[in-house]
Order: C-alpha cells, then sequence, then structure tokens
C-alpha cells in the first residue's frame, strides 16, 4: 500500500546510499524535519546512522525477492519500520521489464518505482535510456532515489553515502562480504565492488541533469565525501551544536536470507539436475564440434 498521502506537502528528504560517508554523517547539518530513504542491504549496517524510521526502501529487481523476505522479518524483529517498499525499476526491455512485470504480479503492496515516479520524469527517462542502450551506463541506487524523490515533489535532498566508490579502499559503510549476499551476487566477493555500468562520471551527471531541469537543490550532509567537491554542505547554526553517536544495533539481522528452498522450485529458477546435466552434454556437444576443424587439419597433415 502506497502510504505516501497526496495531499501532504513534501518535507526535506534525506537520501542514503550505502557508502563510507554514511558512517561519517555531521549531524548538525540534518533539516529540522525530513524523511529518510534507504536502499539495498542498508541493514547491514552496524548502527542506525539514521535512525529506524524510513519512508520508503527501495531494492533492485535482481534480488527483490530475498530482499523482500528480509524485510519481512527486520519488521518482524522491530529493527526497522518502513512505510514504503520501491522497485527501482527502469521498465527497460533490456535490463529488468520482464522481471519488473513478475515481481509486481507477486507483490501487490510493492510501489513499482518507474510506473508510479520516474515515468514521470520525462526527459530524464529519455536520458536514462539513452545512456544505458548506447553507452552501458545505468544510475546507481543513490541517484535512483533521488529521481523518485523530485517525482514526489521533495526539492530539498540531502545526500549521503552516494561516494561513487572513491571514498577509500572500502566500497561500504560496514562489513559487506557475508555469505549469503556473496552467494546471491559474486561480485561482493571482490575486494572493491563496482559493476561496469556503474561510473563516478554518470552518477554525477545524472545528478546535475536532475539538478538543472527540475531545479532542485542538493546538499551533502558528510563533509569527508567526495560528493562535497559538487555539492553544497548546509549552513550550520551558530547555536547548533550536538554530541549525537549513532546507536550500536544488537541482535540484528546483517546478511540478505534466503527463503526456503520450495519457495525457488514453486518459482521455477532452481534448474533440475536432469535439466543442468543436458545442458552440459549440449556445453561439450558444441565444444567438441568447435575443436573438430582443428582436429580434421592434424590428421590430415598426418596423412
Amino acid at each position: 500500500m502506497d502510504k505516501f498521502a497526496e495531499h501532504e506537502i513534501p518535507k526535506a528528504v534525506i537520501v542514503a546510499g550505502n557508502g563510507e560517508s554514511l558512517s561519517q554523517i555531521d549531524y548538525r547539518l540534518l533539516p529540522k524535519n525530513y524523511d529518510v530513504f534507504r536502499c539495498n542491504q542498508f541493514y547491514f549496517e552496524e548502527r542506525y546512522f539514521l535512525g529506524n524510521k524510513i519512508k520508503a526502501v527501495f531494492f533492485t529487481p535482481g534480488v527483490f525477492l530475498e530482499q523482500y523476505y528480509t524485510l519481512y522479518h527486520l519488521k518482524r524483529n522491530n529493527e526497522y519500520f518502513v512505510d514504503n517498499v520501491i522497485l527501482s525499476s527502469f521498465n527497460h526491455p533490456t535490463v529488468d521489464l520482464e522481471k519488473s512485470q513478475k515481481i509486481q504480479a507477486l507483490f501487490i503492496d510493492v510501489i513499482n518505482g518507474y510506473e508510479k515516479h520516474l515515468s514521470k520524469l520525462t526527459a530524464f527517462d529519455v536520458y536514462l535510456r539513452y545512456k544505458e542502450l548506447y553507452e552501458n551506463q545505468r544510475i546507481t541506487s543513490g541517484v535512483y532515489m533521488c529521481a523518485v524523490a523530485i517525482a514526489m515533489g521533495y526539492t530539498d535532498i540531502y545526500l549521503t553515502g552516494i561516494d561513487f566508490y572513491q571514498a577509500s579502499e572500502e566500497n561500504y559503510a560496514f562489513d559487506n562480504k557475508k555469505p549469503n549476499i556473496i552467494r546471491l551476487l559474486p561480485d561482493f566477493r571482490k575486494e572493491k565492488t563496482l559493476f561496469s555500468y556503474h561510473s563516478k562520471d554518470i552518477d554525477l551527471e545524472a545528478l546535475s541533469f536532475l539538478q538543472q531541469h527540475y531545479h532542485v537543490n542538493f546538499y551533502s550532509i558528510s563533509p569527508m565525501s567526495p560528493l562535497s567537491k559538487h555539492f553544497p554542505i548546509p549552513t550550520v547554526e551558530d547555536d547548533c551544536e550536538t554530541t549525537f553517536v549513532a546507536p550500536l544495533k544488537e541482535n540484528y539481522i546483517n546478511d540478505i536470507l534466503l527463503p526456503p528452498h520450495f519457495v525457488y522450485e514453486k518459482l521455477g529458477t532452481i534448474v533440475s539436475k536432469k535439466s543442468r546435466f543436458h545442458s552440459n552434454l549440449i556445453v561439450r556437444l558444441i565444444r567438441d564440434l568447435l575443436k573438430l576443424p582443428s582436429a580434421l587439419k592434424h590428421y590430415l597433415k598426418e596423412k
């Protein structure tokens, strides 16, 4: 269910990626009233960097099944209180269109980020589709959240944890190398996780596009973030002092949870052993056929 009230005047919003600067927020810079957007493996954090009340959480289609299952347990344990779940869909035929449609059919309480929000930003949508098709470039979840925030009417957007994978040798504000997430996304095993279609350039260019076309304000609330070189740090009022320290979490879920095996079987995502064996036979046959000209050539030479 969409818990965003249509008549509500949007407040400021904090858009939080999971980069290292999430753990370096200057809490004096936070606005007085704000909503919070989080994404992906946000619950890996060891501290509640932005509290446990979230206006919207964003999950990508690739591991949505597992994220939804994990979120159910996070809420059941009262670890987080989440108003809205948004599917970070582009509705792009070469990226996620078919998968997004299946997710929508299964999870009727989930908001399709593209259909509900991103599609309203026509110029940005056209821009994203060109970048995806012709340049193989795609914005990260942090920028996606910014676009959705703009489509919803937020004009003051405070950023943290969007570091372009540059802050240091660590990509994240927490240990992201957990067994289950690596099982689902093996690239997370690498020292620095960076998918080829993501880059600092596309994220910065996209943020600039959003700012210029839709007349919004971006602020950095983590002064040490590379983002602070491109967007202003909010002014701190003279009498504004804080000794706030993000509280540690206890007995918390710090890895994505995997649903029971039968869930995958029900959805047809598990290939049977017989199918795998058949596939292996085909692979070997193709490999042998490719080797045939070379073998024939050697045979004729020997003759």
